[in-house]
């Protein structure tokens, strides 16, 4: 038959499973990234390391509740990091912040590198 001699280039369920977790993976170790970012310029307490990650796996959990999650991430920030609901927006917003100008920056040494590559 015609359908046996075409390759199919379609992606398996595991495949697709599998890019998802990745995906959500790296979200969490750059969202950690980016709060310990945003912790050392705010005045809190518990910097380390896995601390942090707890709390950005949290973070990542609750922020797919539609409506309540970013205040359900104030929440754990302010409760896990010993700061109130004001630092925690603040913690929250600059992380946000921190995140889209390193990603402004990334683009636009990729569009020079891409330009000069292209001349």
């Amino acid at each position: 038959m015609i359908l046996q001699n075409q390759r199919y280039f379609g992606l398996s369920l595991t495949t697709i499973i599998l890019i998802i977790i990745i995906t959500i993976i790296l979200a969490i170790v750059i969202i950690t990234l980016l709060l310990k970012i945003a912790l050392s310029l705010v005045e809190s307490s518990y910097h380390n390391f896995s601390y942090i990650f707890m709390t950005a796996l949290l973070s990542v959990l609750v922020g797919m509740i539609p409506c309540v999650g970013c205040i359900l991430q104030w929440l754990i920030i302010s409760y896990r990091h010993e700061t109130g609901i004001g630092r925690a927006i603040k913690i929250w917003l600059l992380a946000i912040i921190i995140g889209i100008i390193i990603a402004i920056l990334i683009g636009i040494i990729l569009i020079v590198v891409i330009g000069f590559l292209i001349l």
